[in-house]
Order: C-alpha cells, then structure tokens, then sequence
C-alpha cells in the first residue's frame, strides 16, 4: 500500500523592492527660533542636536554641523512640529 505525504504548501509573495528613503522638502531656507526652550530632555543627543539651532542659520549649514553628531533633515522635522522652529 503506497503513503501518501501530507505536505502543506504555502504560498510565498513575491518579492519587493525596497522603498526609497523619504527627503524632507521644507519650505524656506532660513532657521528662526520661536520656542522659549529646547523641547526635548537635557542631555540627549537630540538635545545636543537641539543646540547646534541658530537664529538666521541656513538649513544647509545646520544640516553639516547635525551630521557631525548623527543628525539631520529630520531634526529639523521634529523641531518644526515641537513647535521650536519656523523656516523663512
């Protein structure tokens, strides 16, 4: 008497590509402070982050200065959205 096998066969998905990375377009060139304070903990790195923010500071500029300290284009996210930033 032949067995018979009692294989499952599942279905596997096709392969994707992979997603390219999001670019932050923003709107203005120039960083002005509207917070008071820096809203983030002290002592983090996103603080120290935080601090590199100068009034009248090109975007380009604090981007080269946050990359020395891991940082970057979505710092400057952040801070638009914790309300610490406006650009011009």
């Amino acid at each position: 008497m032949p067995q018979t096998s009692n294989i499952t066969v599942l279905h596997v998905p096709e392969p994707q590509a992979k997603k390219s990375i999001t670019k932050h377009k923003f709107n203005g060139n120039t960083i002005s402070i509207i917070g008071d304070k820096i809203p983030v903990r002290p002592g983090s790195r996103r603080f120290k982050i935080f601090e590199l923010f100068k009034d009248g500071m090109n975007i380009s500029d604090f981007i080269s200065s946050a990359r020395k300290i891991r940082g970057g284009s979505p710092d400057i996210q952040i801070a638009l959205d914790k309300g610490y930033i406006e650009l011009s």
